[in-house]
C-alpha cells in the first residue's frame, strides 16, 4: 500500500522500484494470508535426512543437549568490516573461475591412479638455518621459490615451520609475494562469508569464531562452484589453547580410496550442493495459495539473490526437519576432474563438508550462530535433487577420515595448500584461535608482464597523439581509471621504472610478445560519447 502511489504516479519507470516493490508487497501478502488460512501441508522433495527418517532407518544424528550461547567478536557481524573489504577490493581481482576440464574415464583413471606411487603428503619445509633476521628469510623464500612451488605441485600441500617472518600479516605478505603469488578475493567476498583480517595485506580470517568452537569444518576444496582459487597459504598467528589443529587430505588419495562402483555412479549422477537456506515456515498456512506462491517466492528470490552474488545458484523448495525452506543450490558438477596443471585426475569434492547427514554425526546440536554462518546450511544431493544414500556418504566420510592429516601450527606457520588437489579443514577448539588465510590466482608468467610493460610504455607516448573531435586529447579522468584498472589487473607497478622492465632478459620469448605488443598499441582511439572521451586499446598479449 505505501509503495504502490509513488510507483504509480511516477513519471519515470524504474526497474529497480518495480522488483523491490514487487518483492515487498508479495512477502507482506504471504504473511497477511498465512494469519488467516489453515494449515496444510503439501508434500514435496525431502531432503536425506528427512527420507531416511520416513523410511524408518536410523540417522547419524547426535543426542547432545543444546551447548551454552556463546559471544561472538564484533567482526563477526560485520563491524569495521567496510573499510577492511574496500581495502582488499582495492588490491585484488575477483577469484578466478573454476576450470572444471573436459569430461575423463572415470573408471579407467580410478585404476591407473590406484597402481601409481604417490609422493609423500605433505611436504615438510623448517628453517635450515634457523635465521632470526626476517629480511634474510624474506630472501630466503625468493632464492627457492621454484623448487617450493615445484615441492607443491608435486605434494599437494608444504609446511613450513620455524620462520619468525609470518607471525604478522605483514610478514606473511612479504613471503608469499616473495613466493610470486598473486593473490585473489576470496570467493565469497560478494555475500562478505568470510571477515577480512587486513584488507590491505590481503589477509582473511579462517574460522575462529566463538560459536563456531565446536563445529568441526569438515574436509572440502575453496570453491562456490563457479569460482575457486588456485592456491591458499594459511596461517597461525596464535594456535587454540585446546584442539584446532589445522586439517588437510589428498584428493588423489581420496579418489584412489573409493569405491569403483559408488565413483562411477557418483561421476555418472554429479552432484549439487546447497549452501545457503531460507525459514519458510509460514508457507504451510498458506492453503490453497500455496502451489500459486512458491513459484513467485522462488523466482524473486532468485532475482535478489543474483543481484548479490557473483556466482550462479538456482533456488529450490524443500523441507528440512520437517520446517519449510528455500534452498540455494549450486548447478550439477563432477566429483572427479582433472588438475589443471599436472592432468592428473584427483578428488574434486565438498560432500565431506556440506552433507547435513555427516554434519549433524560429528557436531550434534551446536549453539546459534552470527553473522552469515546463520543462513550457511548446507546440504549435498545427486545433480537431479535427489538424496544421496547415507550409506554412501558413511563411505565418503571413512576414506576422507581415513586420508586426513592433522597439522598443529605454531605461531608463524604456514601451511601452503593446492586448492584444486588437496582439501583442507580444521579441528573443534577451546580458548581462543587466531588463523587466517590468503587466496592466490595463476601468476603470469614473467614473459607476460614484460609484454605488458612495453605496451604501457607504449601508450604513454602514444596518449599526446589521441584526438577526439570535441577534445584536444584523452580525458585525465578516463586515462587514470584505465591506468589503474591495468595495474590491479596484472598486479604490476606502472609507476616504477624497475615494473616496467620484470622479466624482460629473463627469456627469449617475450622479446616477440614485447614487439608485438609495441606494434599493436600504435593504435590508440579516442571517441565521444557518454560525455566523456573513451579510450580503446586494441593489443594481444598471447
Amino acid at each position: 500500500v505505501f509503495l504502490l502511489p509513488p510507483l504509480l504516479c511516477s513519471n519515470k519507470f524504474d526497474g529497480m522500484l518495480v522488483m523491490r516493490s514487487s518483492i515487498a508487497l508479495c512477502l507482506l501478502g504471504s504473511v497477511c494470508v498465512s494469519a488467516f488460512s489453515p494449515s496444510s501441508l503439501l508434500p514435496l522433495r525431502t531432503s536425506t535426512r528427512a527420507s531416511i527418517s520416513a523410511r524408518g532407518r536410523s540417522t547419524l544424528f547426535m543426542s547432545s543437549p543444546v551447548k551454552e550461547k556463546m559471544v561472538d567478536r564484533a567482526q563477526d557481524n560485520g563491524e569495521g568490516q567496510a573499510d577492511q573489504r574496500s581495502a582488499a577490493e582495492q588490491l585484488m581481482q575477483p577469484c578466478p573461475l573454476t576450470n572444471w576440464g573436459e569430461e575423463i574415464d572415470c573408471s579407467a583413471e580410478q585404476a591407473a591412479l590406484q597402481k601409481a606411487e604417490l609422493p609423500a603428503f605433505p611436504m615438510e619445509l623448517t628453517n635450515p638455518a634457523d635465521q632470526a633476521d626476517l629480511d634474510a628469510q624474506e630472501q630466503y623464500f625468493r632464492e627457492n621459490k621454484e623448487k617450493i612451488l615445484s615441492d607443491l605441485q608435486t605434494h599437494g600441500a608444504v609446511v613450513m615451520r620455524n620462520f619468525d617472518l609470518m607471525k604478522q600479516p605483514e610478514g606473511f605478505e612479504r613471503m608469499w609475494k616473495a613466493l610470486g603469488m598473486e593473490a585473489c578475493l576470496d570467493p565469497l567476498h560478494s555475500v562478505a562469508g568470510r571477515p577480512v583480517v587486513s584488507g590491505k595485506n590481503a589477509v582473511y580470517e579462517a574460522v575462529n569464531k566463538p560459536s563456531r568452537a565446536k563445529f568441526f569444518v569438515g574436509m572440502h576444496n575453496e570453491m562456490v562452484g563457479k569460482r575457486t582459487v588456485r592456491r591458499a597459504a594459511f596461517v597461525c598467528f596464535k594456535k587454540a589453547e585446546v584442539g584446532g589443529e589445522f586439517i588437510i587430505a589428498d584428493g588423489m588419495r581420496v579418489m584412489k580410496d573409493l569405491k569403483p562402483d559408488f565413483l562411477q555412479r557418483l561421476y555418472d549422477r554429479k552432484i549439487r550442493f546447497s549452501s545457503a537456506q531460507l525459514p519458510m515456515g509460514f508457507m504451510d498456512k498458506t492453503g490453497p495459495l500455496q502451489p500459486v506462491l512458491e513459484p513467485v517466492l522462488r523466482s524473486l528470490l532468485g532475482v535478489v539473490v543474483d543481484m548479490k552474488v557473483d556466482f550462479d545458484v538456482e533456488m529450490f523448495w524443500n523441507r528440512v526437519d520437517g520446517q519449510r525452506v528455500i534452498q540455494a543450490h549450486a548447478p550439477p558438477q563432477p566429483p572427479v576432474i582433472r588438475h589443471p596443471d599436472t592432468g592428473k585426475p584427483t578428488w574434486f569434492c565438498n560432500i565431506h563438508s556440506h552433507s547435513a547427514v555427516l554434519r549433524d554425526a560429528r557436531d550434534g546440536v551446536l549453539p546459534e550462530t552470527t553473522g552469515a554462518s546463520k543462513l550457511n546450511k548446507s546440504d549435498v544431493f545427486y545433480g537431479d535433487g535427489s538424496p544421496i544414500e547415507v550409506a554412501d556418504l558413511e563411505h565418503v566420510d571413512e576414506v576422507i577420515r581415513k586420508n586426513m592429516e592433522y597439522v598443529l601450527m605454531n605461531e608463524g606457520d604456514v601451511v601452503l595448500v593446492d586448492n584444486y588437489r588437496t582439501m583442507h579443514g580444521r579441528n573443534v577448539f577451546e580458548g581462543t584461535r587466531k588463523h587466517a588465510v590468503t587466496w592466490f590466482k595463476e601468476p603470469h608468467p614473467p614473459s607476460a608482464l614484460a609484454a605488458v610493460a612495453c605496451h604501457w610504455q607504449c601508450l604513454e607516448r602514444a596518449r599526446p597523439r589521441a584526438r577526439c573531435r570535441r577534445k584536444p586529447a584523452v580525458s585525465s579522468w578516463m586515462w587514470n581509471v584505465f591506468k589503474v584498472e591495468t595495474s590491479r589487473a596484472w598486479h604490476v607497478n606502472l609507476n616504477d621504472p624497475a615494473g616496467l622492465t620484470v622479466g624482460r632478459d629473463s627469456d627469449a620469448e617475450h622479446v616477440q610478445r614485447a614487439r608485438r605488443a609495441r606494434a599493436l598499441a600504435d593504435t590508440v582511439t579516442a571517441s565521444q560519447g557518454s560525455g566523456d572521451a573513451h579510450l580503446s586499446v586494441s593489443a594481444n598479449m598471447g
